[in-house]
């Protein structure tokens, strides 16, 4: 068996101890690199609008789109300190959301103590990150990194292994 997957892995892992050594910088650098992919698919949606010059409800459609991911392409990237805070605090009412969701079936659906307590950590979790926002995504990204160190480390072990 070849060990082709190990270069990758590598690079998880040093993208994993980046995450954990400066995970501001690297919350930062996304946040540009999202604000550059957005300004990008901005371009290409009004170039393509310029040289068709539709006046179709989609061409108008794809220009406004286009013209939007402009616009907040540019936020992110002249404000990315306010894009980091909004974050989390997203974050974390995604996860008040779902917690309550799977609560109520779990009430509803014969009181899984399991998903009732799963349910119950979501809620938490998702007031802790909304509510505490500076540090709550200095702490999830960290997380992130040990996770990707960690399967960095596991997927070379296993390739070095198997490969044997």
């Amino acid at each position: 068996m070849k060990k082709k997957n190990i270069p990758s892995l590598i690079v998880l892992g040093l993208l994993g101890l980046l995450l954990v050594v400066w995970p501001g910088a690297t919350l930062t650098l996304v946040c540009r690199l999202a604000a550059i992919a957005l300004l990008l698919v901005a371009a290409t949606g009004i170039y393509t609008w310029w040289k068709e010059k539709s006046t179709k409800p989609a061409g108008l459609g794809r220009l406004l789109g286009s013209v939007a991911a402009l616009a907040v392409g540019l936020w992110i990237l002249f404000n990315t300190a306010a894009f980091e805070k909004l974050i989390p605090t997203v974050l974390g009412i995604v996860m008040i959301v779902f917690g309550a969701t799977e609560l109520y079936k779990a009430f509803k659906g014969g009181k899984n103590p399991v998903t009732m307590a799963l349910a119950g950590v979501a809620i938490v979790l998702g007031l802790i990150v909304a509510f505490n926002p500076f540090s709550a995504i200095k702490v999830t990204i960290v997380c992130a990194g040990i996770a990707l160190i960690y399967t960095a480390v596991t997927g070379i072990f296993n390739e070095l292994k198997l490969g044997k």
